[in-house]
C-alpha cells in the first residue's frame, strides 16, 4: 500500500467503523508496478476480489475498496451482490464513491496566491490524462477569470507528478516568460522541483515567487521557506466512505439514491505556509 494517501483514508475508517463497534478485515491488492497503479486493469481486479472472496470461510456484507492513486473505476466491482463503496476514486457507473473536490482544492490554492499580491500565476501540473490534473486546471483557470485575469496557456507547463518534473518545467517556463510572481503545481512534488528551479535562477520564494503546491503528503523535510500547499480530506474520506457502505449494508433491500446523492465531494484544505506571502490588505 502507499502509506501516503492510503494509511490517512485507513485510519478514518477504522475510527468509523470502531465507533459503530466493528472490527475491519483489511487485504491488500498487491498493486505495486507504477502501470497498474495508475492504469489497472478493471477485470483482473475484479477477479482477484472474486477469488479473495471465495477463499474466505465468513460471508462478507460489503467492501470498502481504497485506491492508492486517484482514477476512474468504471466496473470495479460492480457484478457483486453486496454494496461496494469506493474511496480515492471516482466512477459513472452508478456505483458508490467518496472522493475530495480537486477543482474546489485547485480554487483555493489560486485564490490564496491572488489575495497575497500576485498577478503573472504560472501552473505546472500532472500529465494530461489525469482526471485530477484536468479538474486542477479548471480551479486555476476559474480563480483567474473571476479575479479579472486573462488565462494564458504560455504560463501552463504539462509533465508528471515528480520533482524531476517540476524543476525541469519551471525552469523552462522562468527562461521564457518574464515577470513570473506565483506558481501552481498541481502537487507538492512538483512544487519542490518549482522550488529549485526558482532558487537555482537566483529569486527568492516567496518574495520573487510564491509557490503553493497539492496533497500535503510530503514528509518533514530540512527547507526553508516550508511549502504551502492543499490538504486533502483523506481521513474524512476513509470515515464518510465506511459510514456510507454501512448505510448501503443497512438498507440493501431497499432502493438506493443515485450516487451522485450519496456520494459528495469533500473539500480541500488550504495550508499556508512560508512559501507564499501574507494575505495582502
Amino acid at each position: 500500500l502507499d502509506p501516503s494517501f492510503v494509511s490517512p483514508m485507513l485510519s478514518g475508517a477504522i475510527s468509523e467503523a470502531c465507533r459503530n463497534g466493528l472490527s475491519l478485515p483489511i487485504f491488500s491488492l498487491q498493486i505495486t508496478d507504477a502501470t497498474q497503479l495508475r492504469n489497472p486493469d478493471i477485470r483482473e481486479l475484479n477477479l482477484s476480489v472474486q477469488e479473495l472472496l471465495a477463499s474466505l470461510d465468513h460471508q462478507v456484507s460489503g467492501i470498502l475498496y481504497l485506491s492508492q492513486y486517484a482514477r476512474r473505476i468504471d466496473g470495479l466491482l460492480s457484478g457483486l451482490s453486496i454494496p461496494v463503496v469506493s474511496a480515492f476514486a471516482t466512477r459513472e457507473d452508478g456505483e458508490a464513491f467518496v472522493h475530495y473536490d480537486d477543482h474546489q482544492g485547485a480554487y483555493l490554492a489560486v485564490n490564496a496566491l491572488l489575495d497575497s499580491g500576485c498577478r503573472k500565476i504560472a501552473m505546472i501540473s500532472g500529465p494530461i490524462n489525469s482526471i485530477g490534473m484536468y479538474l486542477r486546471s479548471s480551479g486555476y483557470q476559474q480563480a483567474l477569470v473571476e479575479r479579472g485575469l486573462l488565462y494564458d496557456p504560455r504560463l501552463v507547463r504539462i509533465g508528471d507528478w515528480d520533482l524531476e518534473s517540476g524543476y525541469a518545467l519551471t525552469s523552462g517556463l522562468l527562461q521564457e516568460e518574464t515577470g513570473i510572481d506565483g506558481i501552481f503545481a498541481q502537487n507538492d512534488m512538483i512544487g519542490l522541483g518549482a522550488f529549485q528551479a526558482v532558487r537555482e535562477r537566483g529569486l527568492s520564494v516567496p518574495e520573487d515567487v510564491s509557490i503553493i503546491g497539492f496533497d500535503d503528503r510530503l514528509p518533514d523535510l530540512p527547507f526553508v521557506p516550508r511549502l504551502s500547499t492543499i490538504r486533502p480530506p483523506f481521513e474524512q474520506m476513509g470515515q464518510t466512505a465506511l459510514s456510507l457502505l454501512l448505510d448501503l449494508i443497512r438498507v440493501e433491500n431497499v432502493p438506493a439514491p443515485p450516487a451522485q446523492n450519496r456520494a459528495p465531494l469533500l473539500p480541500c484544505t488550504l495550508i499556508r505556509r512560508e512559501s507564499t506571502r501574507p494575505v495582502t490588505v
